[in-house]
């Protein structure tokens, strides 16, 4: 992001990203690896964390859930958002079931949020109706 936001050309003495694949391209692919790496820190988390988690579908299972889930639909974003640009930037027409996976794995992200925001309302106190 730092040669993007510089408007650099080379990056130890070899063309930078965004001169090769593109802007939106390379912006993309930088978030994706911001999420990945966050995916990661969760899954070193979870593993040194003892399993005292509520066993129901998402329902108590707290923030440290709420936030993998988050980071899984952003990666997902993501992805649709890559395959979108590459699609468009190569001018490789998609078929249909490929275009429709890639909807459905990015433009759905946010129904899950809302879902998951509804059901778990004890973690958000501006659903919390009492």
């Amino acid at each position: 992001m730092d040669d993007v936001e510089d408007n650099s050309e080379l990056r130890r003495g070899e063309p930078v990203a965004h001169t090769i694949y593109g802007v939106p391209q390379t912006i993309n692919t930088a978030n994706y690896v911001y999420f990945q790496a966050i995916q990661e820190l969760l899954k070193l988390q979870h593993d040194s964390i003892t399993q005292t988690s509520d066993k129901g579908k998402g329902k108590g299972k707290g923030k440290e859930y709420l936030i993998g889930l988050v980071t899984e639909e952003l990666l997902n974003l993501h992805r649709g958002q890559g395959l979108d640009l590459f699609w468009r930037d190569s001018l490789v027409c998609p078929t249909e079931e490929e275009y429709v996976h890639m909807v459905l794995g990015s433009e759905s992200s946010f129904h899950v949020y809302q879902y998951f925001l509804l059901y778990n309302h004890d973690l958000c106190p501006w659903t919390s109706v009492e």
